[in-house]
């Protein structure tokens, strides 16, 4: 998939979260990026370190399905939208939720 000349990888959420090993294996092999056993303890490489950063909560949290689909949350706001967003939805792999 490419855009502009520029090279994407896709790399799903659900993905990522079902099991991590072989979506970031493959992020790395398109980065041409060397494989470390240690990226699975991300949790534990900033030791006693805290950020005030907004987004600190979440990164410091383990991988976690429960934001997995929450757009459904506001379906009915989004069908207006259903038109431009289908084709995305396909292309990426997801499906289509009737009556969500």
């Amino acid at each position: 998939m490419d855009q502009i000349g520029n090279p994407l990888h896709r790399l799903r959420y659900e993905d990522l979260v079902a099991g991590p090993q072989d979506p970031l294996k493959a992020l790395l092999n398109f980065l041409a990026l060397e494989w470390d056993d240690s990226m699975l303890e991300y949790r534990q490489q900033g030791g006693n370190d805290i950020s005030d950063t907004p987004s600190y909560q979440q990164v410091s949290q383990p991988l976690h399905s429960r934001s997995i689909g929450k757009w459904r949350h506001y379906s009915k706001q989004l069908e207006s939208s259903l038109s431009i967003v289908r084709p995305w939805v396909k292309r990426f792999g997801y499906q289509e939720t009737h009556g969500a």
